[in-house]
């Protein structure tokens, strides 16, 4: 802990009373810094979460205009699409429920997908094949992850 002679001005304001630093994000009170500043709002992770979740919303459109209407791959695909289209209305409304359903939607849109690929290319996949379908899967791996575990999203999505 630091005593507030030895932490920087803005920290403190003109008289020393302790503020919030708009820059560092920490909590300052006049005998130490507490700790990090609550976190709401919209950050950089969080936009590209946006940006994904709208790209997945238009890819699983776009997979459901290119497939067959006559199979039955075609539900799924729809229930993928309703899956993210909601997704997209609670990200925008900032409701608490965004995040469980966030991690339905990838899980079930990842699912859907490998059903999908085993379908194209059969039982037995080649390496690149094999590569190819974990590229895809990784990444909503890694999204589902920061959503369940970041304290911006947590404070974020609350209503």
């Amino acid at each position: 802990m630091r005593s507030s002679e030895s932490c920087p001005a803005e920290l403190f304001g003109q008289d020393g009373d302790g503020a919030i630093a708009a820059r560092s994000g920490l909590v300052a009170t006049k005998n130490a810094v507490v700790g990090l500043a609550p976190t709401s709002g919209a950050s950089r992770w969080l936009v590209l979460l946006f940006l994904g979740v709208v790209l997945d919303l238009l890819r699983s459109v776009t997979t459901l205009l290119k497939l067959d209407l006559s199979t039955g791959s075609t539900i799924a695909d729809g229930v993928v699409v309703a899956a993210w289209l909601v997704t997209s209305v609670l990200f925008f409304k900032k409701k608490r429920a965004f995040r469980p359903v966030y991690v339905v939607a990838a899980l079930f849109t990842i699912v859907v997908r490998l059903r999908q690929f085993v379908d194209s290319v059969g039982p037995e996949p080649t390496r690149e094949q094999s590569g190819a379908l974990f590229g895809m899967a990784l990444p909503s791996i890694i999204w589902i992850v920061y959503v369940l575990s970041s304290v911006r999203v947590k404070s974020t999505f609350r209503r």
